[in-house]
């Protein structure tokens, strides 16, 4: 990315932050883009006086726990590095591995429900293991708060997964 068009994105990341008080939602995979999205938040909140950083920031990562070890060491190691740097300067991000329950995890669909591998046409574990525990976060977390989500393509690679959860926030809402 050339650098003006980091500081572009990170000037209007920037402005957003002071325009309203609305929690943001940071979708997290460990991949290059979300890290960039990651970066670019921190860098934003990092810009801004003590005093500026008021808004509460969640950085929210699903571990699917199909992984291999080295994937979930790194992840994991970039959330620890994220919440030490988020409280060595007073960010107000936290930072939160989520999991799916143990009744909706991969091993237990696939072996003790009897569902075939996921595939192109049927995509069951998108929903149940990166979404769902993205909406039970949401939910007890944020309640019937708006938030804004930013989160890159990988993180929530359809808009239909984005439209879910924003469906189950407001069906949250009405309750």
């Amino acid at each position: 990315m050339a650098p003006t068009a980091y500081h572009d994105i990170k000037n209007s990341l920037h402005q957003l932050y002071l325009e309203d008080n609305r929690p943001w939602l940071v979708g997290f995979s460990g991949g290059k883009d979300s890290a960039m999205l990651a970066s670019l938040v921190f860098d934003t909140v990092l810009s801004l006086t003590p005093a500026e950083r008021t808004k509460p920031i969640s950085v929210v990562c699903t571990d699917t726990r199909v992984e291999i070890p080295a994937i979930v060491e790194m992840v994991e190691g970039t959330l620890r590095q994220m919440q030490q740097c988020s409280k060595q300067n007073d960010l107000n991000i936290d930072v939160n591995l989520l999991k799916p329950t143990a009744e909706e995890s991969f091993w237990v669909n696939i072996i003790g429900r009897g569902y075939p591998p996921p595939n192109r046409v049927f995509r069951w574990c998108t929903q149940r293991m990166k979404i769902d525990p993205v909406n039970i976060f949401v939910q007890q977390r944020l309640r019937n708060v708006s938030a804004s989500l930013l989160a890159d393509s990988q993180t929530f690679p359809t808009s239909a997964q984005a439209v879910s959860i924003a469906r189950e926030k407001r069906i949250t809402e009405r309750d």
